[in-house]
């Protein structure tokens, strides 16, 4: 799923020069030796020089606060555990009980009730406040509505950020990164979200890892409009991956505010429909679970949104050209090598479950 697009090269360049400048001076402040680098003219140019540096600054505070940075590594195992999360609020209680099991090194997190719903809070516990660590902090905050904006498909954007007791124009082109309304509110820096928010699913698979992490925490999105069949997609998938009842098209309508005739109509100008789409799902999760799991074909039929299992031995042989269980014994054969090798790594990632091989 392609949540968002890449600043195009002039959108971006406003973003990279001065968020890559306030970086290397403070280096230069610090006496730390700037590390060589390139013109800066692509994303994933601006991506290494970022994450480089950061890391730097996050080494030489550690030297101060007495504990030692996470690493890449830790920081793609708590995202990963995140994404085996239903929901949003779930997410962040595996980021929170992730950072307690490195504790210090990811500092202290933790969600907690506010007026307008919750502050997912992050705090460094820093010895002490300075402009370097200001700026691994921002960093930090960032990354984590990237992470909660990813898990949700999009859909889940924090109404605010605070960047605790820091002078704006120090940080003013950071502040462009968030695209929200930035506070500050002390030492602590939290992103704020309603009660509606938290409970959304997570509706990413395991499979779009690899290219959301390639440029995380420091990519610079600006809002794309998400395909609609992904949308929908996405949706269905949920539902199934928290043994849900699979959503009829007026209440996948209804979660995307618009009218179901308005739905059709879009999917139909694609050259698709809800029916379609939804017996696509069905299809991927059905082979699936016949070839990795040990569920007798009515549950499976009941997993997947069929009243019965007849119905859905009716559909699978619609779908695939034999009945289910013909399909358990022999579907790689029936199917040729290639082809049951590519439905089955769909399926899979559809179901947020790891693709060997």
């Amino acid at each position: 799923m392609h949540m968002n697009r890449w600043l195009d090269d002039q959108e971006a360049q406003t973003l990279y020069s001065p968020v890559l400048e306030i970086l290397f001076d403070e280096l230069e402040v610090l006496g730390i030796p700037c590390p060589a680098h390139a013109a800066i003219d692509t994303p994933s140019q601006f991506t290494t020089e970022y994450l480089r540096t950061v890391q730097i600054l996050e080494e030489y505070l550690a030297g101060d606060d007495r504990h030692v940075p996470m690493t890449r590594r830790d920081v793609e195992l708590m995202c990963r555990c995140a994404l085996s999360a239903p929901t949003l609020a779930r997410a962040m209680e595996l980021v929170i009980d992730f950072a307690a099991m490195i504790h210090p090194r990811s500092g202290q997190l933790s969600l907690e009730r506010c007026n307008t719903g919750y502050r997912f809070v992050h705090n460094s516990l820093r010895g002490s406040q300075s402009l370097a660590s200001s700026l691994v902090d921002i960093t930090g905050i960032f990354a984590f509505k990237q992470l909660f904006q990813w898990l949700t498909g999009g859909q889940v954007i924090p109404s605010t950020v605070s960047i605790g007791q820091l002078r704006r124009k120090d940080i003013l082109p950071f502040l462009h990164l968030f695209n929200i309304p930035v506070v500050g509110n002390g030492p602590v820096y939290y992103l704020e979200y309603t009660e509606e928010d938290v409970q959304r699913p997570v509706v990413v698979s395991a499979g779009a890892f690899d290219q959301f992490f390639e440029f995380f925490p420091c990519a610079v999105y600006t809002p794309d409009e998400i395909p609609l069949s992904n949308q929908i997609s996405s949706l269905l998938s949920a539902a199934i991956r928290q043994a849900l009842p699979l959503p009829g098209l007026v209440q996948v309508a209804a979660s995307l505010a618009m009218p179901a005739s308005t739905l059709r109509r879009k999917l139909d100008s694609q050259g698709t429909s809800f029916r379609a789409l939804r017996e696509q799902c069905q299809y991927e999760v059905a082979l699936s679970l016949l070839a990795h799991s040990g569920l007798g074909v009515s549950d499976i039929a009941e997993t997947i949104g069929f009243s019965n299992s007849s119905t859905f031995r009716r559909a699978f042989k619609r779908w695939s050209g034999v009945c289910p269980t013909v399909y358990r014994q022999n579907g790689e054969g029936l199917m040729g090598e290639t082809g049951a090798a590519e439905s089955s790594a769909s399926a899979l990632r559809l179901l947020g479950r790891p693709v060997y091989g």
